[in-house]
């Protein structure tokens, strides 16, 4: 029966801080040592709702409506399932693949960078619409303007010729060609062997050192193609020249070259 109060409970004693031991109370929560416990709990003692938490699972668990079965305390309700995909959507470049319960957001096939090769490569687009590296040092110079200056170290007397080679690039659009003598018989050959069947040739005069794309032929002016390309033979860069003196008296010219680097 119950039993009416009109004053506090206190300790008796302040060595003991408590008034009442969880075991005692019927519902409201309990602390077991073992989840096995749970169930020892006194059926009258038990109430819908009611948690127990055990020392064993470190885990807090709540009675059901049966009075009987213990289950997971879940804050918040039940757990539901968070699909991502529900809320967020992607866009090229990025993809996302389901990988188990996960979503891995990544980059497109197409867009991944792969592993450089080494240093000086550039990044480029291959004909699928992937990335690829590149080597171009060779081109790194393209499109700049060079140019190179020879003199011959010793006269050339007439009849005579003199061979030497210069090292630039491995083409090349010759934009200035200029020779300090007349009658100067300039071939620029694309290997060693000087052996081109159509090497680069000009011909100076006393009124036409520089090559401006025509040449005197039986006394006519023949016009000529006034710019010419010159490419030296396999992978190299080097080109081989020749002075051939076809004047009457001895010549120590001097070549300029000006030149558009082409690779």
């Amino acid at each position: 029966m119950p039993i009416y109060m009109n004053a506090f409970l206190l300790p008796s004693s302040p060595s003991l801080p408590f008034l009442l031991e969880d075991v005692y109370v019927k519902g409201g929560y309990r602390t077991v040592a073992l989840d096995a416990d749970m169930d020892k709990i006194h059926s009258f003692a038990r109430k819908e709702g009611m948690m127990a938490y055990s020392i064993e699972s470190k885990l807090t668990y709540q009675l059901g409506a049966d009075k009987k079965t213990w289950t997971p305390f879940k804050p918040g309700g039940e757990e539901v399932e968070f699909n991502i995909l529900d809320h967020v959507d992607t866009e090229n470049p990025l993809m996302m693949t389901p990988v188990g319960k996960k979503q891995v957001i990544s980059l497109m096939n197409s867009q991944k960078i792969p592993p450089a090769p080494g240093a000086g490569y550039t990044l480029m687009s291959d004909a699928t619409g992937g990335l690829m590296w590149v080597d171009l040092s060779g081109a790194q110079n393209r499109g700049q303007r060079g140019a190179f200056e020879f003199e011959a170290p010793d006269y050339i007397q007439p009849g005579q010729q003199y061979d030497f080679s210069f090292t630039a690039s491995a083409t090349m659009l010759l934009i200035d060609v200029i020779l300090s003598a007349a009658e100067i018989d300039l071939k620029i050959f694309s290997s060693s062997a000087r052996d081109d069947l159509n090497p680069y040739h000009f011909i100076s005069s006393a009124d036409m050192k520089q090559d401006v794309g025509i040449r005197y032929e039986n006394g006519k002016a023949v016009k000529l193609r006034r710019y010419s390309f010159l490419a030296a033979n396999g992978n190299g860069k080097t080109l081989f020249c020749r002075f051939l003196n076809v004047g009457s008296a001895q010549a120590k010219p001097t070549l300029k070259i000006n030149y558009l680097t082409l690779e």
